[in-house]
């Protein structure tokens, strides 16, 4: 069912009584939440998608982000000022909680950060302080956000630091927020799920 307009797509795409022709579905806006923004880079990508599924358009606009630097927020409200978006500062005080019962997105957004896997990092694993915001921070804001599906980009360390363990502790977060994890490798020319 979809959220805007209460109908399902087969009854959106129902025959119309007078001609029997099937009307295709009206465009969709998909709205979304990118977590560890920095400069919005996956929602100004995904800003410019624009695709065609079962006959009706679809275009992607992000109207939440969270990210702690100032000066990325600074250039999110400009970027986005025509959205209006909601621009929290860090992940940590759960203020993108508020209110308890948040709008619906469609999707999440995330790029979390990589140093307790990456070289320049401390390369620490599971016991990094910080562990919380790379392992499980995107399926915490994906399922406070009942969003539908998740997209993000992670370090390739992630998934051999500590003997696999940050990707294993990753998944079992995403599981447990509800999510299937695809991997494409090599602009996808190798699929892997989890």
């Amino acid at each position: 069912v979809d959220s805007d307009s209460n109908q399902s797509d087969t009854e959106r795409a129902a025959p119309t009584p007078d001609t029997g022709a099937v009307e295709p579905p009206a465009p969709y806006e998909a709205h979304g939440v990118e977590v560890f923004a920095g400069g919005a880079h996956l929602s100004r990508c995904a800003r410019r998608v624009s695709s065609c599924v079962c006959g009706s358009s679809v275009t992607m606009r992000t109207t939440d982000f969270i990210e702690k630097d100032a000066e990325d927020r600074l250039f999110i409200n400009a970027h986005f000022r025509k959205d209006n978006p909601n621009v929290y500062a860090d992940f940590y005080t759960r203020h993108w909680k508020s209110p308890a019962t948040a709008t619906i997105l469609d999707y999440a957004l995330g790029c979390p950060p990589c140093r307790i896997v990456a070289p320049p990092g401390k390369r620490r694993g599971t016991d990094d302080p910080d562990a919380e915001v790379t392992v499980s921070a995107l399926a915490e804001v994906a399922q406070h956000y009942n969003v539908r599906w998740v997209a993000g980009e992670q370090h390739a360390d992630i998934t051999t630091a500590n003997g696999g363990a940050v990707f294993d502790a990753f998944v079992k977060a995403m599981h447990a927020a509800g999510f299937a994890l695809v991997c494409i490798h090599n602009r996808g020319q190798s699929v892997e799920f989890f």
